[in-house]
């Protein structure tokens, strides 16, 4: 038990990894070959689907793999009606929601739009796939079909790109890549289920949405206190603007790679190390909250005083001169994501559900009073002045509930 424990966990860990890391370098390279203002549209478009798709989801995965979790021997009830809500009920919502947030906000390229909605929704059925592998603890499945995904999305990106393809081409093949990883993994779990199959269950779907809603709006808070700065800059100013911001908050979440790999390791080991011993538990978070503290202040430091270096290792620096202050300046919200990631992970172990959700819509909030005013005044960087200001604020919430209980 203890080695399938560590075995899956590490396995769960090595997916994360990856999936940032390939998430980072297909970015670095449709910014090398794209225009600045179609690069912008693209992470646009990305940031408004995500939100769409959070409401249109309703939250089920959650609860799916906890059930899933439970009673494994019910696998089948559970993804047969949960596809059938995802394809007949939150599709059609998610096209309904985010056209409508699409003219409501001026957007222009309609094509690269539904492109991105139709990769959102497959990555959303391969999410469903991926958690109940993780359920099941056969998470080398998951593994597979990410690395599945990600590898050939990688090397679609790079083939086309190189060969001089545009933007379209390059979506058009995650699509595809995106379907054969979503075979793949029906195929696995058909062959472990061999009844699995589309059911519709009234009755069973309307508990399942009832269910999950409240996880709607915690989830929606979470996400729009992140990418809100994107969707801000390209209603207030435009979308080349949010591709001279997307590449360097690209590098960001890069720093953030291994404090998320740690936060993850950690997430279990202080469960179990908080229920035998709360003040060893407590030592636990102090020695990995020091750590990523050293960690941030010497990336943050090597971002500041070397922007100019880094942007040239990844990017043409020419094109994406403006992006250099952002990178410089988003050097001092590092540390406040990387603890705030810590200690967010440490309050849900505690069961802080709610005071989590209120926190976050705290900082959605504030964020987004911040960009109204900022954004006007200082351009992009006030994108980041905000950013920096509601992480703080943030991470002031959630350390203090955690040390005054």
């Amino acid at each position: 038990m203890k080695k399938r424990f560590i075995n899956n966990s590490l396995l769960v860990i090595l997916d994360t990894f990856l999936n940032l890391a390939m998430n980072f370098v297909i970015i670095i390279l449709i910014a090398k070959y794209v225009e600045v203002e179609l690069l912008g549209q693209y992470q646009l478009y990305i940031t408004v689907i995500g939100l769409s798709a959070i409401l249109a989801n309703f939250g089920i995965n959650v609860i799916i793999n906890r059930e899933i979790a439970k009673n494994p021997n019910k696998v089948n009830l559970y993804i047969s009606n949960v596809l059938t809500i995802r394809f007949f009920i939150s599709l059609p919502l998610l096209f309904i929601i985010s056209t409508l947030v699409f003219y409501i906000s001026g957007f222009s390229n309609i094509y690269l739009f539904f492109l991105v909605l139709v990769l959102n929704f497959l990555l959303s059925i391969s999410s469903i796939f991926g958690g109940v592998f993780n359920s099941l603890h056969k998470n080398s499945y998951q593994l597979k079909m990410n690395l599945i995904y990600k590898t050939f999305s990688l090397m679609c990106a790079f083939l086309f790109l190189t060969l001089g393809s545009n933007l379209y081409m390059v979506i058009s093949s995650f699509i595809i890549v995106s379907i054969i990883s979503n075979l793949y993994a029906w195929i696995v779990l058909h062959n472990l289920y061999s009844s699995l199959s589309f059911r519709y269950d009234k009755r069973f779907i309307k508990k399942i949405i009832l269910t999950s809603l409240p996880l709607v709006f915690a989830s929606f808070t979470e996400f729009l206190s992140l990418k809100v700065d994107t969707y801000m800059i390209g209603i207030m100013i435009d979308e080349k603007s949010v591709g001279y911001y997307s590449v360097s908050y690209n590098l960001f979440l890069g720093a953030t790679l291994i404090p998320l790999a740690v936060t993850k390791v950690f997430f279990p080991n202080f469960i179990d190390m908080y229920s035998k011993d709360k003040n060893q538990a407590n030592k636990f978070i102090l020695k990995i909250g020091f750590l990523f503290t050293v960690y941030a202040f010497w990336v943050g430091a090597v971002f500041y005083f070397l922007n100019y270096q880094i942007m040239d290792i990844f990017y043409d620096v020419e094109k994406f001169f403006p992006s250099i202050d952002v990178i410089k300046y988003l050097s001092f919200a590092l540390i406040f994501i990387v603890l705030n990631r810590l200690y967010n992970y440490a309050l849900l172990a505690l069961k802080y559900n709610n005071y989590y959700f209120r926190i976050s819509l705290i900082t959605a909030i504030i964020n987004i009073l911040l960009n109204i005013s900022l954004i006007p005044k200082y351009g992009i960087n006030g994108a980041v002045y905000a950013t920096i200001i509601s992480e703080f604020v943030l991470m002031i919430l959630s350390i203090g509930k955690f040390y005054v209980k």
